[in-house]
């Protein structure tokens, strides 16, 4: 597992499911146990990333479909993480894997990503201390995590595992869909 002492960018995968469902179909349990049989279109509006490290499409490179810009430095961590529309709560969505293609013409922008877990207390609402008999259990955070190499841009393929809701309300497996997308990193000054 990579270390926690570099600085670390996190991207969120943001899933429209039931759009996504309805545009590609559900994936039956067979075809997409072991990998995805579906494919996200690239210039879908179904899914869109935020992070604390992208550029504002102000020029016409972070305006492309599905180039993803982002500023940093040499070393620090890319942290990637998927929700659903709902955030997870009517349907929901696991990054079941992360992959960088290999580039063999350049240094590659990113490592190969690894899945990352933290245990962090979750800030509660309540502006009161903490009563002497109450108790916060940590929480565990999931990621897939890279390290910058350096500028450039490199294509990565996200594996995403879709679930609806059944007619009771518990999650149902409903696939694995490949996001395809281009991770540009532009080198930003040593702060």
């Amino acid at each position: 597992m990579i270390g926690c002492s570099a600085r670390a960018a996190y991207m969120c995968i943001a899933v429209d499911v039931e759009a996504v469902l309805q545009v590609a179909g559900k994936a039956s349990a067979v075809e997409s146990a072991n990998a995805p049989t579906r494919h996200i279109a690239a210039k879908s509006a179904d899914v869109i990333t935020t992070s604390t490290a992208q550029l504002h499409p102000t020029d016409i490179t972070a305006r492309l479909p599905r180039a993803i810009v982002i500023a940093a430095q040499a070393g620090d961590l890319l942290r990637i993480y998927a929700v659903s529309g709902s955030n997870n709560f009517e349907s929901a969505v696991l990054l079941a894997d992360m992959l960088a293609q290999t580039r063999s013409d350049a240094v590659d922008v990113v490592s190969a990503f690894e899945p990352a877990a933290f245990e962090q207390i979750p800030v509660t609402p309540s502006a009161e201390p903490l009563a002497s008999g109450d108790v916060c259990a940590e929480a565990e955070f999931w990621f897939w995590q890279a390290t910058i190499e350096g500028a450039g841009t490199q294509q990565c393929h996200a594996v995403l595992a879709l679930y609806d809701r059944d007619d009771q309300g518990q999650p149902r497996f409903a696939g694995l869909y490949r996001w395809d997308f281009k991770l540009t990193v532009r080198l930003k000054e040593a702060s």
